[in-house]
């Protein structure tokens, strides 16, 4: 239960993405739907255990879905990986190099052996175990270790979808979209009726077209002669393929400069909106009513993203800017919106959202002698 709660508040509070339905119905009761947000709850769990017993033994793990915070500590240990104590600042060479020298000699007994290549559960689970430590081998960046792991998971069993998915998704990180493009139609020749892989296939030529565009925006941008149209389709082409840092860069990029029309800004929030990004969203809210001071939305749209934030006692004072901007209109849009949710319990949220009581006016005559 406190693994659970504490998904649910991870959520409601952006910590992290809802990566499965999360539903409150109105008793107040919560539930999780989704494998990929039981596994979030599983590593709350994993990692408590881990926490409170780590100083007894070592701790190793054989990967089913990823669990993104044993990232840090794993390093490979044979078939499997070690969750070390502490952080590691990084794979050591021997790490690397004996992780390496025990694969490839394993592999190559296991490619020889006639039994292996008839056992397709054998295949699929040596192909697993060799996916998940080349997941590890990304997380640190390593691509060329990366590669030849995910290469030998693929030989290892060729119909296996996470191992191909897998490494094309490095390729397309590292815009390499010809080696993806040639992976997945090879995938998709061992598997011809997998939906998913025509959809990737078409998914990868369309991230081929939007970086030759990245390419002739950033290019045209660089000369000075590009256009806020153009910004913002660089903005939103970063967005579609996953480019957080160019994104948020370019963003800011646009947010710092005072020359463009104070719209402009509310551009930002929209993008920044979806996923939610709740410090940008609110930082283009800021420097939009820094020029548009009488905007009763936006400054809705800016107390909202302060409640995501936790910074509850401020979006109360925004919220005060916006019924002062847009009365009691405003007062009922407030009342309906359930991303300022958490302020609701507030004495200072009841009083601001009270119907303002109109002064008794009494009929002529109608207390009069």
């Amino acid at each position: 239960n406190l693994a659970f709660q504490s998904y649910v508040n991870d959520v409601r509070t952006g910590r992290i993405p809802s990566n499965a339905a999360v539903t409150i119905d109105p008793s107040g009761k919560v539930s999780v739907q989704g494998v990929q947000g039981v596994m979030e709850i599983n590593g709350i769990i994993s990692k408590s255990i881990f926490e409170a017993n780590k100083w007894r033994h070592d701790f190793y793990v054989e990967e089913s879905y990823v669990i993104n915070w044993m990232y840090p500590y794993l390093s490979p240990h044979g078939l499997i990986m070690k969750i070390n104590k502490e952080p590691l600042p990084k794979l050591t060479d021997e790490m690397v190099k004996n992780d390496m020298d025990f694969w490839a000699w394993y592999f190559n007994r296991l490619m020889k052996d006639r039994k292996f290549q008839r056992d397709v559960v054998a295949r699929k689970t040596f192909s697993k175990l060799r996916c998940a430590i080349a997941g590890l081998y990304v997380y640190r960046r390593m691509m060329n270790e990366a590669e030849i792991a995910f290469r030998q998971a693929v030989d290892l069993y060729p119909s296996s979808p996470e191992a191909n998915f897998r490494l094309a998704d490095m390729y397309l990180q590292t815009g390499r979209f010809a080696d993806a493009l040639q992976l997945m139609e090879t995938n998709l020749a061992n598997d011809p009726n997998n939906d998913r892989i025509t959809g990737f296939i078409n998914q990868i030529k369309d991230m081929a077209q939007m970086n030759n565009r990245v390419s002739q925006l950033q290019a045209q941008l660089s000369k000075g002669s590009g256009t806020l149209d153009m910004v913002f389709e660089l903005a939103s082409i970063y967005q579609r393929t996953g480019r957080e840092q160019p994104f948020q860069d370019l963003a800011m990029q646009v947010l710092n400069n005072s020359n463009i029309p104070p719209q402009a800004y509310l551009k930002v929030a929209d993008l920044a909106s979806n996923p939610p990004r709740w410090p940008l969203v609110a930082e283009a809210y800021q420097r939009y009513l820094q020029r548009e001071k009488n905007d009763p939305r936006a400054w809705l749209e800016l107390a909202c993203a302060q409640a995501q934030m936790g910074q509850h006692d401020r979006a109360i004072q925004t919220l005060r800017q916006a019924v002062a901007c847009g009365g009691e209109p405003l007062k009922d849009a407030i009342r309906k919106d359930t991303r300022i949710d958490p302020l609701r319990g507030m004495e200072g949220f009841q009083k601001l959202v009270q119907p303002t009581q109109q002064p008794f006016a009494p009929l002529p005559g109608l207390f009069g002698p």
